[in-house]
């Protein structure tokens, strides 16, 4: 949500969760340095941020403290730091004025430029500025805005562009911190869950599923705006449903439509479900739509298996036939984000936890993701690929994930370790057996051969292997070098993982 940010609020915002990440003093040339921002605005900032959460915490559980060596954020609450940081986040959103234009927008609507400016109170010149704002970012979701009295929305473009903006929109602004159905006054005292809480368990994909249905409803009831669907699309959505329909909630929240216009509502909701609420499907289910996607006989399906026996034989996958149907219901899945969803919302909507000073441009680059991109730089200059599809390159990050996910689903690793121990004649064994009783063989082995290793624990410098790291051991009875020793081995295990 940082474009939504007016310049004041996202320094405050930054400064704040520098401060918190951090969790010691930082000086002033240090957060300066790190958030781009003045030392004379870093000073002016900090004593705004202490006033802003005074208005959280009135009892200083957050506070900021200032001393010689810098700034310091103390945080007595006890709560989660991504919780913190998503609600001081909306606090500085909800003080943004290219925010509030947005919400006011999409809630009320305004008839013209003039009536917007009245209704926020700010001069119509500022509300021409952020209006002007904001158009990148709408144009990332493939809108515009328009006034008129005869509109019902000022959002214009394809229906399941607006959706899908609206979502994104209210979902990552609030996260749970606040209900969606609540921080934008839409009605929804028809919501009903009955059916939903048979399929869903996690509070979460619970608070998801009735964003979802709260926006459909709205949309349709209050502003008369239904979805169309064109036929190919029609027919692969039909499959989804037919193995597991999750749209009967939607369909006693929204008032009575011709069947047409209900299909396509249902049809619709049980895709989006399934795009913004994890794991609807069971694997069994997914198999099943699987096959069913599978017996059509349409452009997209062509591309998918296409694509999916291409993916295979690029990184020599053995997949059983059943694993096959798994992979292909993903494949089929990006399919239909790449060519009915096309956005990538995600440089626009989500906050960065990481900070500036700790990220290089080099961090979990492993040699998988390399392979990927070549893999999708071929697939992407095949004749049958430019022929019948358009390709955006913003999307390329949607693909390069979910191929990420299909092969590590596949991928196993193991951390080959040396240990020589001479000092003691059973010290190797004890070495051994303790290392194992903390982690499991299916990732770590114990090799005899020393050039094999990937780690290597010994109670001597070995002179030869200078490139495999090395853990000096002495005293094996001592439990702070065992502490030392299984960080660095959950380490090299976490890197392993990321860098096949």
């Amino acid at each position: 949500m940082i474009p939504l940010f007016d310049k004041g609020n996202k320094s405050r915002f930054l400064l704040f969760k520098h401060l918190l990440y951090k969790n010691r003093s930082c000086s002033l040339i240090e957060l300066s340095h790190n958030t781009a921002i003045s030392k004379n605005s870093v000073l002016k900032h900090i004593d705004q941020i202490q006033l802003d959460l005074n208005t959280f915490y009135p009892s200083n559980e957050l506070a900021i403290l200032k001393s010689k060596e810098g700034f310091r954020l103390l945080n007595k609450t006890q709560l989660p730091t991504n919780f913190l940081v998503d609600q001081i986040k909306l606090f500085y959103l909800q003080k943004s004025l290219k925010y509030q234009v947005l919400e006011e927008l999409i809630i009320h609507g305004a008839s013209s430029v003039e009536a917007l400016s009245v209704n926020l109170y700010i001069s119509i010149p500022n509300t021409y500025k952020k209006l002007k704002e904001l158009e990148p970012i709408l144009e990332e979701f493939h809108l515009t805005i328009k006034f008129g009295t005869k509109l019902t929305s000022n959002l214009i473009g394809a229906e399941k562009d607006i959706r899908a903006f609206i979502f994104y929109f209210f979902w990552n602004a609030y996260k749970g911190i606040e209900p969606f159905r609540d921080c934008n006054e839409i009605d929804t005292t028809h919501l009903k869950l009955d059916y939903s809480e048979t399929i869903l368990e996690k509070h979460s994909a619970l608070n998801r599923m009735s964003s979802l249905i709260t926006l459909c409803s709205w949309r349709i009831k209050d502003k008369g705006a239904l979805i169309d669907l064109d036929p190919e699309m029609k027919l692969i959505f039909q499959q989804f449903s037919r193995i597991n329909d999750v749209s009967p909630d939607l369909e006693h929240s929204i008032p009575t439509l011709n069947s047409t216009h209900l299909e396509r509502e249902k049809l619709y909701f049980n895709y989006m479900a399934r795009l913004h609420v994890g794991n609807l499907d069971s694997p069994q289910q997914k198999r099943q739509i699987a096959l069913l996607l599978l017996e059509l006989d349409t452009k997209l399906i062509s591309l998918s298996k296409e694509l999916l026996e291409q993916f295979i034989d690029y990184f020599n996958l053995e997949l059983t036939f059943d694993e096959r149907l798994f992979y292909f219901y993903y494949v089929v899945s990006l399919q239909l984000y790449l060519f009915y969803v096309e956005i990538y919302p995600e440089k626009l909507m989500l906050t960065p936890i990481a900070i500036p000073d700790t990220v290089t441009n080099d961090d979990y680059i492993s040699s998988i993701s390399r392979e990927i991109k070549k893999f999708c730089q071929q697939f992407l200059q095949t004749t049958a690929f430019k022929k019948e599809f358009t390709f955006d390159s913003h999307l390329a990050p949607i693909a390069h994930s979910m191929f990420y996910f299909l092969l590590e689903f596949k991928h196993s690793f193991k951390l080959k370790i040396y240990i020589q121990y001479s000092k003691k004649n059973y010290g190797e064994e004890l070495i051994e057996s303790k290392i194992f009783q903390l982690f499991s063989r299916e990732h770590l082995d114990v090799t005899s051969k020393i050039s094999e290793a990937d780690f290597i624990i010994s109670d001597s410098y070995e002179t030869n292997h200078y490139d495999t790291p090395l853990f000096y051991i002495e005293d094996i009875f001592n439990p702070q070098i065992w502490k030392v020793l299984i960080d660095k081995i959950q380490q090299l295990l976490f890197l392993k993982s990321f860098n096949k």
